[in-house]
Parts: structure tokens; sequence; C-alpha cells
């Protein structure tokens, strides 16, 4: 009786195919649950999408100053408290 072995390339996950994009390589390169998770999130390197609109980018440049400016005001505020030796710092003041 003839003992037949397994062929290792058969049993072998398949290897990431090369897309010419290195994004899109890393992704398939990672274990698939993680792949999971990251399209779960909405993460895809293949998916395609055009540029913004003028008026998204524009709300969206905005909203991102106006967070940082609230963002930078609290941490003047826990600043301060922490240490009380600061307030009154011509630098932590709006028009600065």
């Amino acid at each position: 009786m003839v003992e037949v072995m397994p062929d290792p390339q058969l049993s072998a996950p398949p290897a990431p195919r090369p897309t010419g994009n290195p994004l899109e390589e890393l992704f398939d390169g990672l274990p698939s649950t993680l792949r999971r998770w990251l399209r779960l999130v909405r993460v895809d390197p293949t998916a395609r999408q055009g540029s913004p609109l003028p008026m998204r980018w524009a709300v969206a440049l905005l909203v991102a100053n106006a967070a940082s400016l609230i963002a930078d005001a609290i941490l003047v505020v826990i600043g301060e408290w922490i240490f009380p030796s600061t307030q009154g710092f011509p630098h932590f003041q709006f028009s600065d």
C-alpha cells in the first residue's frame, strides 16, 4: 500500500495577492479577525471615494478649529487650577 503525503502547497493559506497598492497589500496581510473588525468600522482600502464636496470640507475645517480652541481653553483652565501661579499669564489669553 502506498501512503500519499498531503501537498503543503494545497493546505497553506492563500498568499496575499499583489495589487500594486501597498495599503491594500498590508491590509490583506492582516489576520482575518482584524480585517473583519476594520471592515466593521468601515476601514477598507479597496473602497474608492472621490474628494469631499467643498461645503463639507469647509464645515469640517470650522468644526476642527472650534474644537481645537475649546480643547485649548479647557487645558488652560486645568493648568491654572493645577499651577495657580500661571493665572493671568499673557500667553493664556484668547487674543494670543
